[in-house]
């Protein structure tokens, strides 16, 4: 039960009511086919939908009011008239805003400042999520499942932040917030909603380029976090814009190294790290040997990043041992299969160059016979898409792959016009015929590793059912 008033929405939004009464509001819709009765409705709009359409069901299926875009009122009126109404119902609420989606932002925060939680923050180009669950767990072993709330899913972004911000309730102590973005001002605004305690920025790569352009300005994107932050700022001693964030954050700030010796200096490491390969990692910490089952530097990264923010709330690492032993690896994000003398590896929840590049350089250093690579295009990299895959190309060229199976227009492009050596390489149009090749190599009786990795557009968890 939210309990917000008209006159609060009008308040922090700056709308103005178009028709209606200072009523109490229980719960937000945003889809129209779900809506139940009394909500209030979000008319949201995008590249691919937009709600001020579907405002006359809402309507009709019990909804209290609806939250518009200034510039669609008449476009609202003119639909209602279609249906048969003389004009707007006069018991339907109407408030007219700039910009619904900045709205329902400001409605959230608004909703946020009534609670007295710690937000814990977590961005950055790679690792939020599993960083995320990592730092969830680890609280559990402290605070009950009652007192913290996280972000689910893929709910970092304007819609799903504020749709989280709604649960909150005065048992809650904690706040573990997912924060993504691919435009330079969306972490203001969410920073702004979720009001941070601390701030984690788990590193700085070649992401949403499309929009970012490059890895300099992912860097401004994300740092626009820190001045929201209240307390402490994590951040990752080994990654080059270190020194940046630390030269204009007002806010302390703590860093995290692979590096042991750097312990000396009060950055947060572990004691030792011992790679057991696709077994993960043993790690010391604290005098603890822990077992860590997940594979690749970038996940040694994201546990201690996590270590480093409960270390904050007083977590006891006998407790947590228990937590990071049992951890597993996320859906579509570092997952092994058997087919046969085939290891798959399958991590294909997101790519870009620098998550492609840091998963190849792990398996090129396993100790493997055969490794094969299929590697699907890397999404929101915009002019420099053809850039950045081929770099990504010239480097497996570099390393030690039997072969690379290609798939996606880009990396077909590259391949075409772009390579002189093409015999590692192969361009696929379909992921049946892919799986079909890696079946028959299943049969081989050298052990063979095939990797696949790709952005969640390229769906290529459709390749596994091909293999099995």
């Amino acid at each position: 039960m939210l309990n917000i008033s008209i006159e609060e929405i009008l308040r922090v939004t700056d709308g103005k009511l178009v028709q209606g009464e200072n009523v109490i509001i229980d719960n937000f819709a945003l889809d129209s086919r779900s809506i139940k009765k009394n909500e209030f409705f979000i008319a949201l709009h995008g590249k691919n939908f937009d709600g001020h359409s579907y405002i006359v069901e809402a309507y009709k299926k019990g909804a209290i009011g609806a939250l518009v875009d200034i510039t669609k009122l008449n476009a609202v009126k003119s639909s209602f008239r279609k249906q048969g109404f003389s004009g707007l119902p006069s018991e339907f609420i109407i408030i007219k805003v700039e910009n619904t989606l900045r709205s329902f932002g400001l409605i959230a925060a608004f909703y946020r400042r009534r609670y007295k939680v710690k937000t814990i923050a977590v961005t950055g180009s790679n690792g939020k999520t599993t960083t995320k669950e990592l730092i969830y767990n680890l609280l559990l072993t402290k605070y009950k499942k009652s007192e913290i709330l996280k972000t689910e899913k893929n709910y970092n972004n304007e819609i799903g932040v504020p749709l989280t911000i709604f649960k909150l309730d005065p048992e809650i102590k904690i706040f573990v917030a997912e924060l993504g973005i691919n435009h330079i001002g969306e972490m203001q605004r969410l920073a702004y909603m979720t009001d941070p305690f601390y701030g984690l920025i788990t590193n700085i790569g070649e992401t949403h380029l499309e929009f970012l352009k490059n890895d300099r300005i992912v860097a401004k994107a994300k740092g626009e976090l820190i001045p929201y932050i209240n307390n402490t700022l994590f951040f990752n001693f080994d990654d080059k814009y270190y020194n940046y964030f630390q030269n204009f954050s007002e806010c302390k700030i703590t860093g995290f190294s692979l590096n042991s010796d750097l312990k000396e200096h009060n950055v947060f490491t572990f004691d030792s790290v011992e790679d057991n390969g696709l077994k993960g990692y043993t790690i010391s910490f604290r005098g603890e040997k822990i077992k860590f089952n997940l594979t690749g530097e970038h996940n040694l990264y994201n546990l201690l990043s996590a270590l480093c923010v409960v270390d904050a709330f007083g977590i006891n690492i006998n407790k947590a041992k228990k937590v990071i032993e049992k951890f597993k690896p996320l859906d579509d994000r570092g997952n092994f299969s058997k087919y046969k003398n085939l290891t798959i590896f399958f991590d294909a929840y997101n790519a870009n160059p620098t998550s492609v590049k840091a998963l190849l350089y792990f398996i090129n250093n396993l100790n493997y016979t055969n490794r094969i690579a299929v590697l699907g295009d890397m999404a929101e990299l915009g002019k420099k898409a053809m850039k950045h895959h081929t770099e990504v190309l010239n480097y497996i060229s570099n390393m030690d792959f039997e072969k690379v199976f290609l798939y996606g227009k880009y990396f077909s492009r590259v391949y075409r016009e772009r390579l002189t050596d093409k015999k590692l390489f192969k361009p696929y149009k379909d992921l049946e015929t892919i799986g079909k090749e890696l079946k028959s190599l299943g049969k081989r009786s050298e052990e063979t590793i095939v990797i696949i990795k790709g952005s969640r557009k390229m769906e290529m968890e459709k390749l596994l059912k091909f293999i099995r």
